[in-house]
Order: structure tokens, then sequence, then C-alpha cells
């Protein structure tokens, strides 16, 4: 008879054995380290420096030193200042404190049940909050399932789901159920092209539409035939033949109107007035209901209009025509081609030679007023006390279209918020040698451009001042001014106007503002103030000659000059007038 038990080799007191206890007391011990296994770590290769009566540890390592020499790969117990070790047996379990973790011995070595759960390469069926079966090897019972990148690995941020099929003839797709009746089907059945099947009872299925796999062809089985849209529909419905047929019709719609008012329809292309005696006026359909990218045609085919007998095309309502309520045609077979924007405006693409006029309604060289105050008039304006210019500052910041600037409240020195929409200032950066035009204050210390193109460059710590470089100006400090968001709020569209009247004022000791139309010497006209800093002004007729590289105005040209060390306190320039 053996001394000890098979399994766990607890020791058997024997017959007529003397200090029984003894051999009691250490099977007690052993089942007291070896039931409900639990270790305290498994990778040390020496016992720890400090252990505490009755810890456990799993020796893992081939050549543990210390105390643990010759326990490799048992299971040893601290007890009476001792290490004991248990050789394991296949089968037997052992909970790792510091992994959180349960391993299983094999007979040669510990695994963890946890990496061999992660790490399964194969599994027969897999039912999550349900059971899974022949047929359907994965089964999930859940309100959503989701699927998503792998952001562990990591992966390539794609998330693809593949099904694939044996053969052409077999199916490959995804099936949609009602109380587990099939509704529709899509995917590749019965063939590579591309299928969708709906089912009113899960056992007749009608395919609603084919994508051929070798032409990406769409074909609507179902619907042989389909309800053409109305004229002028905006949706994003499919066109039958037949409204593609009545588009093309509509696209040459042409209306007569003879020597007449006429209300133009949303469904008219081309209205032609064949006939005029007296002037007429041709009132457009609201923009929203003119369908958009679509090109209205109107023209005088009598050959009769002019100054006289003007042919005025007017808006509806709030409308607005280039900006104005009304454009015209004043011209012998004159022409105007408009778009709308399909909400409330209209836009001129295309006119005859010399409609410029037309719309402003009147004849080249007219004198123009410009009527209005301060924000729609302000050409140049200037609240904050200043010296002469040029005058500038630093960038600290630059974000497409917007400048910040170094000082809290160095927008002032450049432009003023009255200038907002009646021009626009040249601004140079003389670290890059390039120029921006200023069309708006946003913030105290932040200034708007036109265009994101003309800062790319710039950069935060860049010299930026406004006033042209003396060099371009024959020695000459000379602030650059474009007014064509002006001339078009006013008059529709920009234009090269011949001539501008303005009205200057300024107040500061000993100063003057001057303006020209070409910035060359001698042809600044200028306004002064006496040497006491009381109010100065006058009016300055400029004409204008140079051409705006940014919009079809001409430029007017500024300076401001002190003598002395004083400053300006105020200084502006309105127009009252323009030649066109």
């Amino acid at each position: 008879m053996s001394d000890s038990t098979p399994h766990l080799g607890l020791p058997l007191i024997a017959a007529s054995q003397a200090q029984k206890h003894v051999t009691h007391n250490e099977a007690l011990g052993l089942l007291d380290a070896l039931v409900q296994l639990a270790c305290l770590d498994k990778d040390l290769t020496a016992p720890p420096p400090s252990p505490a009566e009755g810890d456990r540890y799993l020796v893992a390592a081939a050549n543990p030193g210390g105390a643990w020499a010759g326990l490799a790969g048992q299971v040893v117990r601290y007890s009476d200042g001792v290490w004991t070790g248990a050789v394991p047996r296949a089968g037997w379990l052992a909970y790792v404190v510091d992994e959180a973790d349960l391993y299983v011995f094999d007979g040669t070595a510990w695994t963890s049940l946890r990496r061999t759960l992660t790490a399964s390469q194969s599994v027969s069926r897999l039912g999550i909050n349900t059971g899974a079966d022949d047929t359907n090897r994965l089964a999930v019972k859940a309100d959503a399932t989701l699927l998503t990148w792998d952001d562990v690995t990591p992966g390539s941020g794609d998330m693809r789901i593949t099904v694939n099929k044996k053969a052409a003839a077999r199916d490959a797709g995804f099936v949609f159920q009602t109380g587990y009746a099939t509704r529709a089907l899509f995917g590749t059945l019965g063939g590579d092209d591309f299928v969708l099947k709906t089912s009113p009872d899960g056992a007749a299925f009608t395919t609603a539409l084919t994508a051929a796999a070798a032409t990406g062809v769409v074909g609507f089985a179902a619907s042989p035939t389909a309800p053409t849209p109305a004229a002028r529909d905006n949706t994003t419905r499919l066109a039958t033949t037949a409204y593609v047929d009545r588009a093309d019709a509509a696209a040459f719609a042409r209306t007569q109107v003879e020597d007449a008012a006429y209300a133009i329809q949303p469904g008219d292309r081309t209205v032609a007035v064949i006939a005029l005696t007296q002037a007429r006026t041709l009132t457009l359909p609201a923009a929203s209901a003119y369908p958009q990218g679509a090109t209205l045609t109107i023209l005088d085919e009598s050959g009769a209009a002019s100054a006289a007998l003007r042919l005025t095309v007017a808006t509806a309502g709030a409308d607005r025509v280039n900006g104005a309520a009304s454009a015209a045609i004043v011209v012998p077979y004159g022409f105007l081609a408009l778009q709308s924007n399909g909400f409330d405006k209209w836009t001129i693409v295309d006119e005859t030679a010399g409609a410029t006029p037309a719309l402003l309604g009147a004849p080249v060289g007219t004198f123009l007023f410009t009527p209005g105050g301060d924000g729609t008039v302000s050409l140049f304006r200037s609240t904050v006390a200043h010296g002469p210019n040029p005058r500038g500052t630093t960038l600290s910041g630059v974000s497409g279209t917007t400048l910040t600037l170094s000082g809290a409240n160095d927008a002032g020195l450049f432009y003023d918020a009255a200038m907002q929409g009646v021009s626009l200032a040249r601004i140079w950066n003389t670290t890059r040698g390039t120029a921006a035009w200023i069309a708006a204050v946003p913030a105290a210390n932040q200034l708007a451009v036109t265009s994101a193109a003309d800062v790319s460059a710039w950069a935060p710590g860049d010299a930026v001042q406004l006033g042209d470089p003396p060099a371009q100006h024959g020695g000459l400090n000379v602030v650059a001014l474009d007014p064509s968001p002006m001339l078009a709020r006013l008059f529709g569209r920009a234009f090269p106007q011949t001539g501008i009247l303005c009205k200057a004022a300024l107040i500061g000791a000993q100063a003057s503002l001057a303006l020209s139309g070409s910035a060359v010497g001698g042809s600044f006209v200028a306004v002064s103030s006496p040497g006491d800093a009381s109010l100065a002004n006058g009016m300055i007729l400029v004409p204008c000659t140079v051409p705006s590289p940014v919009s079809a105005a001409n430029l007017v040209f500024l300076r401001e000059t002190i003598a002395g060390s004083g400053s300006i306190t105020i200084s502006l320039a309105s127009s009252l007038a323009v030649f066109a």
C-alpha cells in the first residue's frame, strides 16, 4: 500500500504509527496549499524577499534560484520559514492573482485560459445571447451590432465585410425578414449581377433592381415605365425621356412681344420685342420660380430701343438684378441674358456691348450722383489720431483672408468700418514686397482682405503698411483706393468710372489731404487745415484713369501730409458723384 494519496500526494497515516499528528498536519498543510489554488505570481525566478506565511507561487522559470532551486514547474508555498513544492498534474487549475487570470496545467506547462480563448482560431458555433445551430453557426440576439475599424492592432482605418460564394450560380447576399418571413434580398443572387428583390410573403419574389456586373448599367425590371415629373421639377427624381424631350423644347421656348408691356413667365427662355413705339416694361418672374442654370434672353428685335424708347427689365417684389431693382436696354438690337439664383437675385451673364450705361440708365459720360452718407459713400475715413501715410504695424497671425495685427487697436490705423462695402484699400507687406486689398474690419486688431491667395505667404512678424511703396509713385506716399463696392451697391455693378467728385475733410494742425486719379506728381488736389487744427473741408474733382487690378473700377489715390510733428485727428473722403 502506498504511503501517499495518488492525486495530491497527501501523506497517509500508517498503522501503529507514532506521532500521527505530524503526518495529519502535513496532509492538512498540503490541502490548504492546493485546494482553491491561488498563486500570487508566476514570473519570479527567485523567492520574494519578505514572503508571508502561506504565500503560494507558480515557479514557471526553468532554472529558479535561491530557495526555489530544484522546484522548477512546481507550486511552492511558504510555511514555517521554509519553501516547499508540489509537482502539478495535468488538469490542475491555478488563479494567478497579479494577472487576474486562470491557468491550467496540461502535464507540461501552465497555459492562460484567457489567452487561449482570445487566440482561438476555430470555433464550430458561436451564439451571443441565443443559440447557434448547424445552419446559423453564428447567431446574435441584440438590438444593435457594431463592427468598427481596428484601432488596437493598429488597423488601416478601413472596415470591410466580405461575403464570398463558391461559384457565380450560388447566392451571396443579405436577407431581411419580418417575423422570420423574408421580405427583401440583395446581393449577387444566382449570378454576378447585383440584384435587389422584394417579397410580400417570403415565397414569391420580384426583382426591383439589377446592376450589371459587366457594364454597371442599372435596370428596373419591375418599373418598365415611370411617371414623368412636372415641368421645371427641381427634385432629385429620375427624369424620363418624356421629361427630357419637354425640357429640350422649353429650352428653346420663344415669346414675341409686340409694342406692349409683358410679364415674363417662368417657362420663357427668349423674349423678343418685335415692335416698339414707346418705352415699355418687361417684368421678370420671381427669381425663386425660375430654374437655376436656365438662361433668359431679352432682346430688341425691333431695332427701335433708345434712351427715349427704353426697354426696362423690372424685377418682381424685392428681387434684384445685379443689385438693382431694374436693368434696361437702350441701344438698337440690344439684349440682356440673365440667370436666377433660384431665390431672390438675377445676374446679367451677357449683354450688348455698351450695356453698362444701359443698366445705369444713362449715356456714357453722364454725371451720376452717389446718394448716401457714412457707410455708403465713405471712400476713406479715419477717426483715429495718426501720422501721415504710410503707417504700419506687424502681423501676429494670418488665417485665410483674416490678418491679425500686433496692436490691440491697430486696425483703425488702416481701415474704418464705414469703408466696408464702399471701397477697398491696398495694404503692403514690406517684408515680402506683395500687396492685398482690405475689405472689412472683423475686430479692432484684425483686417479682412479680398483674397486668401494674396496673403498665403504672409506670416507673423511681417511688417505691413497702409500706403504703396514710395518708389511706385515717384517717391510719393500714396494710398490706393478701389471704389468698386460702392459702384456695385449703388448702380448694380462696378464699371471704369472716368471721374469722381469727392467731399474731403480733416482736422489736424498744418495737415492736408489730397486726391488724384493717377498718383503722378502734380496731379493731387488738396484740402489743407489751418495752423489751429480746426476743421478744413472742400470738394475735389478727380479724373480717374488707372484701372484697378482687382475689379472693373478705376483707382483713386490719396495722400496725407503733416507739417511738423503733429497728427491728424480725423480725415475723410466721401463720394458725391461719379462720371460713368
